[in-house]
Parts: structure tokens; sequence; C-alpha cells
């Protein structure tokens, strides 16, 4: 990295990071999701349930998740992620989805009512991404761009178990916050991450990048 001319990133603190560490021009790339292939999925009316980001393992603050998803009265899931432990099929409080295509993913996950991620590492936020794509409500880390810029009044320091709590609450007992949340996660996701919104922003860098 020391040697190259330029980097990409996926988030504002990781831009931060790496221009101060490595004194290198860096370039938000944002997340993106091809919708080709999910172009048919529709809105679930009856939602229900609550999906936690990742496992209980520290990598996904998996933990930190459940605490708050146990706020929402609801069957609590997670999806099998690469680094769970077999122990945590012992534990009774959490249904697990099995590993699927991602094509599966966005219609399994577009029956929850609710979803939490807490994983206190920004990388990609590609779950926040999904979750705003189908309007399903979701309380994650406010470093993670995709959550914080589609769930602006839902994001919280990966440590806040408190505040995440309380937002949990409100969404649990407010419909209209609810409600909004949800519709307004969709808006912010078309401005900011819809694939026609990619390619200018790409475009943009490329020209940055030519001026280098």
């Amino acid at each position: 990295m020391v040697n190259s001319d330029f980097i990409l990133c996926h988030n504002e603190c990781d831009k931060n990071y790496y221009e101060g560490l490595l004194e290198k021009k860096c370039f938000i790339n944002p997340t993106l999701m091809i919708e080709d292939s999910i172009k048919s999925t529709k809105s679930v009316v009856d939602r229900c349930g609550t999906i936690i980001g990742g496992n209980l393992v520290r990598w996904y603050g998996g933990f930190n998740s459940l605490m708050v998803a146990y706020q929402s009265n609801e069957t609590i899931w997670a999806p099998s992620m690469g680094r769970m432990l077999d122990d945590e099929l012992l534990f009774e409080d959490i249904k697990h989805l099995p590993y699927m295509s991602w094509v599966d993913w966005i219609n399994t996950l577009n029956n929850f009512k609710y979803a939490v991620h807490l994983n206190p590492n920004t990388i990609a936020g590609t779950f926040s991404l999904n979750c705003a794509y189908l309007g399903i409500p979701c309380i994650g880390n406010i470093h993670s761009d995709t959550q914080r810029i589609c769930f602006p009044d839902l994001s919280v320091n990966s440590d806040d178990i408190k505040k995440a709590k309380n937002l949990m609450e409100k969404l649990r007992i407010d419909e209209k916050f609810y409600v909004y949340c949800s519709n307004n996660s969709k808006k912010l996701y078309d401005i900011h991450f819809k694939e026609s919104v990619y390619l200018q922003k790409w475009k943009n860098i490329e020209s940055e990048i030519c001026e280098l």
C-alpha cells in the first residue's frame, strides 16, 4: 500500500484513516448492489421476526445485536456465516438460516420486520444496504456509510447498546416511526446507492485519478 498511487475504500472513516496513515489520496468507492436478479422482489406486508447481521463472535458484534434484538419481542434469526462457532447452534434463543445464494438471501431477508447489525467493523456494509433496498429498519454501526446514510435515525456506536435498545423499542411501539424509517431507507438507497448513481460516482473518481 505504501507504493500505491491511491487507495479505494468503502467508508468515510476508512478514508480518513488511510489518508492519515499513508498520506495517499483516498477515494470512497460506494458499496454496490446489482439489482438485475432481484427486481421482481416485492415488499412483504406481514413481516415478522428480527434478524441480526452476523453470529455471536466479536467480528460480527453478534452478542450486542442479540441484546438489542430481544427488545423487539420477535423470534430472532441469524445467518450462518463463516466465523460461526458450532456451539452457537446449541443456543436456543437464535434460529439460524442456512448458507444460501445471494438471491435467496434477499428473498429470505425480505420477510423480516426488524434488523440489527452492530458490527464493530465498518467493512462494506452490505447487510445495511440490503435492508435499505427492502425497506427493513436496521439498527447498526454509525461509522458504516451504508448504515449512516440509509438509516440516519437508527445509527449508533456499535457498543452503545442502551441507545440501540431505545431505538428498537421506539420501532416496536411507534408505527409512524417504523414506517418513516422503512420508507426513508428506500428513498436514500435510490439517492445514494443505486447502480446509476454508483456509475456517476465512479466516473468522478476516474476523473480525479487522471489528474493525480
